[in-house]
Order: structure tokens, then C-alpha cells, then sequence
């Protein structure tokens, strides 16, 4: 924006017309903005998948149970049964296939054309592109290149690391090639892989369906892990949400109580040095407390400088 800026200022003023070598000048600024215009822009490397193993995933299990122990037994009782279900997955690993799509007709081909496969300990659900689905394999249907809801929700897929096949339905034969071009293209953008999109037609479902069984066969393990580990995180993040609302339920009244003191100390008490002892006690009791609920190992002593920083 500069340079173009700057070859309009210099055509206006003139100074273009008095020197004869001007206009090579303004040319090759032209030309320069244009090659820097149509460069093509990085592409953001997203995230390498951490290596997943059953030790992490009892290790992220063991830091969620840790924080539904500090709730009360009424709190985490949802929780607790959510946690009891992710550690018995990995015992009996069924895969969850969710076939997603914008289409409802498309989604409902698909999900015969899987349904029909003799596919055991799997269980199959379909959605639409309201949520994330909750699911180890996820089967997005598309009948044309990619709209904005399906690029967004290829692109928050994979950021969580879900194992994804495109299944690609045309609405249109004659444009069949056009499509695939533009379909491609866009894969590449969010670096899938092309062997992750797979034609469908309702009359001949091979392509999905061999192509389903084979990654079932050999990566139902793996599949599972990842699922499972995902939920793990998300509901080590309920119960840190969990804990710290309960945390501020039992704060919130002891700030109040302490308020009160202060303000009660500072109006009957006539010398304003004495007053700044005295909040500058409660400022230490209050911080003490406020510790024990928040589980964090503060002692008086420990709590008196962070009550003399308030008080400056």
C-alpha cells in the first residue's frame, strides 16, 4: 500500500515529467508490487500430534481425578461417571464413526452404505455441522467444493488431531472434474492428505467401504487411544472449570466478610496509623484464607508481605 501510495505522489507532483528516467522508475516500481502482491502466502505448519501412549493417557486421568477430589461428592458426580467410562475404554475398544455432513440427503447415503458393513464393536451416529462431533473416525460428506461451515470444520477437526476421511458425493457428473480440482486444492490448504478424500456413489460404495474397513482393521487401536485421550482433555478442563466455580463460591463470601471489617475497623477507630495495622492484619488473615482454599501452602508469615504490597 505504501508503494502504490508513493507512485501516485510522485505522478502528481510532477517530478515524474522532469526527469526522463521517471517513468522507468514508476515501471519498475509497478512491476516490484505486483511480484510482491501475487507471492503466495506461507501456509502455517500446524501442531505436530504429541505421541500417544496408554502410560499419557493415565497420566492426564490421574491429574482430572486429583481435581474431582476437591469438589463435593454432589459436583462430581457427572464428571466421576465420565471419567469411570474413558478409563474402561481402552479394556474394550469399541470405535465411534460419526458421518457429518451439510447435506442431509448425502449424510444419509453414507450412513446406509456404512451401516450395511459387518463391522464389529463400532458404533455409528450422524450429525450435522452444528458441534464437534464426539467420535474417534469422522466421515465428512460433501456434494461440492468446500463451503466456509465445512472448510471451518476441517480446519477445527484438524487442530484436535481427529482422524478424518473426506467422502466426496457430486451433485453434478459434468462438473465432476472442475470440482475435484478446486477440492483438492482446498485440502492442500489445510495440509489433508489426498488419500483422505474418497469418492462415493450410492450404487458403488467400494471406495468408501474398503477403504473404511481396512483403517478399522488396522487402526482400531490407535483410533481409540486418540479419542479417548481428546475426551480426557476435555474433561480435565470441565473440572478445572468445575473447581475453580467452587472456588469462587467459597471465596466470594470471605472477601465480603473482610470488606466489612475493614470498613467497620477504619470508621471506629480514631488514629489513621492504628487503622492501617488493623486492615493490614485482615489483609493477612484474608490472604491466609483465601490460600487454604485455593490450596496454596501460604503460612502468616508468608501472607504478611503480600498484605504490605496491598496497603502501598
Amino acid at each position: 500500500m505504501a508503494i502504490a501510495a508513493a507512485i501516485i505522489l510522485l505522478i502528481l507532483s510532477g517530478w515524474v515529467n522532469d526527469h526522463p528516467w521517471g517513468w522507468l522508475l514508476i515501471l519498475g516500481l509497478g512491476l516490484g508490487y505486483w511480484y510482491w502482491r501475487r507471492s503466495p502466502v506461507p501456509i502455517k505448519v500446524k501442531a505436530a500430534q504429541p505421541t500417544l501412549h496408554p502410560q499419557l493417557l493415565a497420566k492426564q486421568l490421574a491429574e482430572t481425578q486429583s481435581l474431582l477430589q476437591a469438589l463435593p461428592l454432589d459436583r462430581q458426580v457427572s464428571l466421576q461417571a465420565t471419567h469411570s467410562h474413558l478409563q474402561q475404554r481402552l479394556d474394550s475398544p469399541a470405535v465411534e464413526v460419526c458421518v457429518l455432513g451439510q447435506s442431509a440427503y448425502a449424510v444419509n447415503q453414507v450412513y446406509r452404505a456404512v451401516a450395511t458393513l459387518p463391522l464389529d464393536s463400532c458404533t455409528l451416529q450422524q450429525q450435522t455441522l452444528a458441534t464437534v462431533p464426539q467420535a474417534d473416525l469422522v466421515l465428512l460428506t460433501v456434494t461440492s467444493a468446500l463451503t466456509a461451515s465445512e472448510f471451518e470444520m476441517l480446519r477445527v477437526l484438524q487442530a484436535g488431531h481427529y482422524h478424518v476421511f473426506v467422502v466426496w458425493s457430486p451433485e453434478m457428473v459434468q462438473e465432476r472434474d472442475r470440482v475435484a480440482v478446486h477440492l483438492q486444492q482446498q485440502l492442500r490448504q489445510l495440509q489433508i492428505n489426498p488419500d483422505q478424500l474418497i469418492p462415493f456413489a450410492p450404487h458403488n460404495p467400494q471406495a468408501l467401504t474398503s477403504t473404511l474397513v481396512h483403517c478399522l482393521t488396522q487402526k482400531r487401536t490407535d483410533l481409540v487411544l486418540a479419542g479417548t485421550y481428546r475426551r480426557a482433555q476435555q474433561l480435565h478442563q470441565q473440572a478445572q472449570a468445575a473447581l475453580n466455580h467452587y472456588r469462587q463460591e467459597r471465596a466470594t463470601p470471605i472477601i465480603e466478610r473482610y470488606q466489612w471489617l475493614v470498613v467497620t475497623a477504619t470508621a471506629v477507630n480514631p488514629l489513621p496509623l492504628l487503622d492501617l495495622v488493623m486492615a493490614g492484619g485482615l489483609l493477612v488473615r484474608l490472604t491466609w484464607d483465601l490460600g487454604q482454599i485455593y490450596q496454596r501452602s501460604f503460612c502468616l508469615a508468608d501472607a504478611e508481605p503480600l498484605a504490605k504490597e496491598l496497603l502501598r
